[in-house]
């Protein structure tokens, strides 16, 4: 079956002692096109499998919170923001530049739920590496898995999610693009009707059964 991927315009970013920094004024030759791996269920568990406990967690929660890795690290220093059923991020959190929100609070699936009740027992900042270790490793387990690691970065994680909460709650797609930070014209364009088989729609169950 034919992997999906989206295409979509990111600005140049630098890594600074374990930071990702973006571009402060992006010139058009700093925008890059780049495209990015929509997951399907059963390739999401199949490298899931081949990674690490450590590991497993970091992209469990990824996936299952749909934060960008910068907001992931100010997450784990900060768990007084998850109120047992809700992340509230403040704008503190939100460094997407271009991000029309000043606060957001991110739902969560049963699932979800369960792994952020207890992730400050088991991951902490230091644990969380660098945007490009973390790719780096992705496409390592990517080929014990047998998955081809082209479109595979931090941000498939995110964009996964998106596309399983669309296809498995079509009617609530204006709560999944403000959970995630989106305004509905800048999310549409990518995650809807996409090519799910009826396999896939089941086995994502699993992940966003609960998602309120």
């Amino acid at each position: 079956m034919d992997p999906i991927l989206i295409e979509f315009k990111e600005p140049k970013h630098r890594e600074r002692l374990g930071r990702t920094v973006l571009e402060e004024e992006p010139r058009r030759s700093n925008v890059v096109q780049m495209k990015t791996r929509i997951l399907r269920p059963s390739e999401y568990e199949a490298l899931r499998s081949a990674a690490s406990p450590k590991y497993r967690v970091v992209f469990d929660t990824a996936l299952m919170t749909g934060m960008r890795v910068v907001e992931l690290r100010l997450f784990l220093k900060n768990p007084s923001w998850f109120d047992g059923t809700f992340i509230h991020l403040p704008r503190i959190a939100i460094k997407k530049k271009k991000a029309t929100i000043n606060q957001r609070w991110i739902h969560l699936s049963s699932r979800g739920r369960a792994l952020i009740e207890n992730i400050h027992q088991i991951l902490g900042e230091a644990d969380l590496p660098t945007e490009t270790s973390l790719r780096d490793y992705m496409h390592r387990k990517a080929l014990i898995a047998g998955i081809d690691p082209y479109g595979l970065n931090m941000k498939m994680f995110r964009k996964t999610w998106e596309s399983w909460l669309i296809a498995s709650y079509p009617d609530r797609k204006e709560e999944i693009f403000l959970s995630q930070g989106h305004t509905s014209l800048t999310a549409l364009q990518h995650y809807v009707n996409l090519p799910f088989t009826e396999e896939d729609r089941l086995k994502m169950k699993e992940w966003v059964e609960g998602w309120r």
